[in-house]
């Protein structure tokens, strides 16, 4: 049972850079060098590279889990600077360099981009280092090497000290590089590379598709900056209304005025035709992709003048568009901000509840309970008052209790209750300041289900995650009670603790949550807003934001297993060149001596405490 972490597919909306189609294997974690959005396999990345010319494999095929070598580093170096490979045309003093490299060593070396290891020797055989091959990249992108902290994150980089850099990490980090620009209205390197008559956009567009994940703007569909659909000439508006983080439909949703009435489209994603899906008035709206479910496609659509202000929920099933939820019904609708994988997605609204599942829209009559949860045949709900809120678990046909909790609140000025965004899963974790709970469905032995809702704990939960390798405890940022601690993300946690998970947790009727343990003591005096896990020998890293004004500041912080403390891994500022530590040819060299003063506070505090 492990936290899904899913960032939202699209970098930004239709109107702000949104995607609709999701590529295969977006955060798969197939190597160290990850790229959120974009397709993770070495294969199609190496893949859609040889479509461009710019990694060509060997006679024994990619061969991707081999280290890459200084010689074939600069074959693609020079083949990501468009430079000239005419054999014999471009000398170098260098003896050790094999027949095939050496027009692209050679031109390289004429213009000043490689040296040997020595006099006349280039070390064509030796490893390339990731740190070598990411300066490689950020000067086939600017010239200079000031941007190779884009190509390779320190966090990388320090895990490339322990691990070998592959050919299939060049790989990765070169399809990254593809999409980066030396700045604000600067071209991208793919858009560079097509400059240079490397390869073409069309070239680019077939080679990419499926591995960048696109992203569209006013009706224009691009990847790295090279645009592979244009209607933005065509008077299409709100063609941004799928952006869910789960979303892999092959179109996007889109409005056009037509003969004063407001027609709805789907657009193909890769082309960017249209087929309507029909009309439902004159009156124009804004339109916000919401979930699909079974057949069914949900559109939230706010509308204005003339129609009047207001939002409703809309369908669209085989081709036609329908209202789900009217302007009446919908008023004041709410709903948990995390939907992925819900089967019943509870929305309150100022004339009651409803729960949304693969058969439609249906009322929720149990009006005096808040639902969280809901897979169509279940529900999870909350009451709030006063002295305590109770969470339920029912049966929506029969509408039996199954399982209930009481947490006393611990401030009359902010009641303790579950978040909502956190009911994700079918079977997933539901937490919030009312503690942290499974939902577990199985087989009732009768051809139905079974449903039970388990306390893990009752202590305040902020985040968390699955991070120990056994996967038998969750690590929570929490805090003591009446203690909320306001940050730049939301609440803020003074400790973290470790809320051990029962091997038997599913097997028995009755489930007694076990002890916790603080991990983090608030004697550190720090203020984690998320937590994360961490492979390999290390627990999790804590994640701080503090308020600056329209920015934040704040620090990570990584849990070791095998000394129980805390070291200082970053610290970020949203305003990082007006401080005084700031280098304009080192953008990281800021941050040193703000994590040497934040180390040395917390090493006085674990010393003291042991």
């Amino acid at each position: 049972m492990k936290k899904a972490i899913c960032a939202a597919l699209c970098l930004a909306s239709l109107t702000a850079g949104a995607a609709a189609y999701q590529v295969p294997y977006a955060n798969g974690t197939f190597h160290v060098i990850l790229q959120p959005f974009n397709n993770n396999d070495p294969e199609a990345q190496a893949e859609m590279l040889k479509k461009l010319g710019l990694f060509l494999g060997t006679s024994e095929g990619f061969e991707l889990e081999r280290a890459m070598t200084r010689a074939e580093a600069a074959a693609m170096l020079c083949r990501f600077l468009g430079g000239a490979a005419d054999s014999g045309a471009y000398s170098h003093p260098f003896d050790d360099v094999p027949d095939w490299a050496s027009p692209s060593i050679g031109w390289l070396y004429q213009n000043q981009l490689t040296y040997g290891i020595s006099d006349g020797k280039y070390g064509s055989d030796q490893p390339v280092t990731a740190d070598q091959f990411a300066r490689f990249l950020s000067r086939a992108l600017s010239g200079s090497d000031h941007f190779a902290n884009r190509m390779l994150t320190e966090r990388e980089a320090s895990a490339f000290q322990d691990a070998a850099f592959q050919r299939q990490d060049a790989v990765a980090m070169s399809v990254r590089a593809l999409e980066q620009s030396a700045g604000a209205g600067q071209p991208t390197l793919a858009q560079q590379l097509i400059e240079k008559g490397v390869f073409t956009a069309e070239q680019f567009s077939d080679a990419a598709w499926d591995v960048i994940n696109p992203c569209y703007l006013d009706a224009q569909g691009s990847m790295a900056g090279v645009v592979f659909a244009d209607r933005s000439e065509d008077g299409f508006q709100n063609a941004n209304a799928v952006s869910a983080s789960d979303c892999a439909l092959p179109y996007l949703y889109a409005t056009r005025m037509e003969n004063g009435q407001n027609v709805y489209y789907q657009l193909d994603c890769k082309t960017l035709a249209e087929t309507s899906v029909g009309t439902l008035g004159s009156g124009e709206s804004s339109l916000r992709y919401f979930t699909t479910l079974g057949d069914t496609d949900y559109l939230w659509e706010r509308l204005s003048q003339p129609v009047g202000s207001g939002e409703r929920l809309l369908a669209v099933k085989d081709g036609k568009i329908t209202v789900a939820l009217d302007e009446s019904a919908a008023a004041g609708a709410s709903y948990p901000d995390d939907i992925q994988g819900m089967e019943g997605i509870p929305i309150r609204t100022l004339n009651g509840g409803y729960i949304l599942n693969r058969t439609g829209v249906h009322p929720d009559n149990d009006s005096n309970r808040e639902t969280v949860w809901s897979d169509g045949a279940f529900k999870v709900t909350q009451e709030v008052t006063s002295e305590s809120t109770v969470i339920a678990l029912s049966n929506l046909e029969t509408g039996e209790t199954l399982q209930s909790y009481s947490v006393e609140q611990d401030r009359a000025d902010a009641p303790r209750r579950l978040s909502e965004q956190s009911a994700s899963t079918r079977e997933g974790l539901l937490y919030g300041e009312a503690g942290l709970y499974i939902v577990s469905i199985r087989p009732d032995g009768a051809g139905g289900q079974r449903a039970r809702l388990i306390q893990l704990t009752s202590e305040p939960v902020i985040d968390y995650t699955s991070a120990d390798r056994l996967s038998n405890a969750y690590y929570v940022i929490s805090h003591d009670p009446g203690e909320r601690i306001s940050g730049h993300s939301g609440m803020g946690g003074t400790k973290v603790i470790a809320v051990s998970v029962a091997t038997d947790v599913f097997l028995t009727e009755e489930y007694q949550p076990q002890p916790v343990k603080t991990i983090v003591g608030k004697e550190l005096g720090i203020h984690p807003v998320r937590i994360e896990p961490n492979p390999d020998y290390v627990f999790f890293d804590l994640y701080t934001e503090q308020n600056t004004g329209m920015g934040y500041h704040g620090y990570t912080y990584r849990y070791s297993e095998f000394d129980h403390r805390l070291t200082v891994i970053d610290y970020t500022h949203t305003y990082a060149q007006e401080l005084p530590e700031w280098v304009e040819s080192d953008p990281e060299a800021y941050k040193k001596p703000y994590m040497e003063r934040e180390q040395a506070r917390i090493d006085a505090i674990q010393g003291a405490s042991g």
